[in-house]
């Protein structure tokens, strides 16, 4: 800084010294009562007389600031313009305070603990009827409170209500002293039925919704000490849906036993075993040993023997096939066409009833085409026969193919 910067620096100070006490000698002069009605200002109090100060008493704006009736004035010497007193106390000053923990007031300044918000000790209890609130806020239930879960001691309970934007309509959801959780919505006035959504008890078992609730989907149980504990139901009881447990008692979360098991009607139809597998209701493979019915057995069956292939399906179908070559060449005459003779299929597993045949050429000198036999079919065998527009003296074979069902 040089010399001349400095000198400057020193005159400005000195102005400013000069300045503050022309104005601490004149001080505040208490004017009175000032309108702000008017939108303009007190005139200026001369220099060197102080700072004046006023009481607003109508409210109105000036400077483009709102006074509210009871806000003070004065006139600041050195920025030479009326300033508000408190300006630096925010609009928090002037609100009134609530006078209650559920003073609803508009405008009101909250206290801490107001509406449950904030309070670390209880909040006061709730003395009325649940379905009758209609502002947010944190509740304590008491003895006295009523509209509650039907059934369900709600004494001590905690209660949050949200409302939405729409007046007649909220929220609210309740805890229990013992660790169940409710929920219900209200709809343009209308208070729908409470449900229960979850609930830990002391033991550490945690479910989700409630078995006895008839609109309730259904429910899941868990014990949650991972030795002994067992999932058990996501269903009502009889109803369709999954079941989550164990044959032996050790439960799904130790892997010793675990399955997932899928009902309908409250009967068992698939389950995932404890290695993953996905089996038949009695554990088997999909692929095993069907049974009639097919509740308690595999979905698939396939086997085969002398007399060829078949695959047989819990739902009765049944599909026999082989190929076969016939007993004679296609030298036969018939007519204008030569065919092979009527050829007998001992089926490998029967029918209930005689199934559908269908035949055709899979190997030999091909432009052959085929049908049943002069036999006909029944419940155990077929005829079948090879046709062709020009003899041959080869013996072709036959693709065979039978459906039908096992019971």
């Amino acid at each position: 800084m040089s010399w001349e910067g400095l000198a400057d620096a020193v005159v400005k100070l000195r102005n400013l010294a000069e300045a503050s006490e022309s104005a601490l000698q004149g001080a505040f002069s208490f004017m009175g009562n000032w309108s702000a009605a008017g939108g303009d200002f007190p005139a200026a109090p001369a220099e060197g007389t102080g700072s004046q100060q006023y009481r607003i008493s109508v409210a109105g704006t000036m400077g483009g600031r709102a006074y509210r009736v009871g806000e003070q004035i004065y006139y600041d010497q050195f920025t030479s313009q009326w300033r508000p007193l408190t300006e630096a106390l925010g609009s928090a000053a002037f609100a009134t305070v609530t006078t209650s923990a559920t003073d609803t007031t508009a405008g009101r300044l909250m206290k801490v603990g107001d509406f449950g918000l904030g309070a670390t000790g209880n909040t006061a209890v709730f003395g009325g009827d649940l379905g009758a609130i209609n502002t947010t806020q944190f509740l304590n239930c008491g003895p006295s409170t009523t509209g509650g879960p039907a059934g369900v001691n709600i004494d001590g309970a905690k209660v949050l209500h949200a409302k939405w934007a729409d007046t007649n309509s909220a929220t609210q959801i309740l805890w229990t002293y013992n660790g169940a959780t409710y929920e219900r919505h209200i709809t343009g006035g209308t208070l729908l039925p409470w449900l229960q959504t979850l609930k830990l008890d002391a033991a550490g078992n945690f479910s989700i919704g409630n078995s006895s609730a008839p609109n309730i989907a259904g429910y899941l149980t868990q014990s949650l000490d991972g030795v002994t504990g067992s999932f058990t139901d996501y269903r009502q009881s009889g109803a369709n849906g999954l079941r989550l447990g164990a044959d032996s008692g050790n439960g799904f979360i130790n892997g010793a036993a675990g399955i997932l098991r899928l009902l309908t009607s409250d009967i068992e139809r698939m389950r995932i075993d404890s290695s993953g597998k996905l089996t038949s209701a009695n554990g088997a493979a999909f692929v095993g040993t069907v049974a009639q019915g097919g509740n308690q057995s595999a979905i698939i069956q396939r086997g085969s023997n002398a007399n060829g292939g078949y695959v047989r399906f819990a739902d009765g179908t049944q599909i026999c096939f082989t190929n076969r070559q016939t007993a004679l060449a296609i030298n036969n005459p018939i007519g204008n066409l030569f065919w092979t003779g009527s050829n007998l299929w001992t089926l490998p597993v029967s029918f209930v009833a005689p199934p559908t045949v269908s035949v055709s050429e899979a190997g030999g000198a091909g432009g052959c085409w085929g049908g049943l036999g002069t036999g006909g079919t029944d419940a155990t065998t077929t005829t079948f026969a090879l046709y062709r527009g020009t003899l041959e003296n080869t013996q072709p074979i036959a693709s065979l193919i039978a459906i039908g069902r096992w019971y």
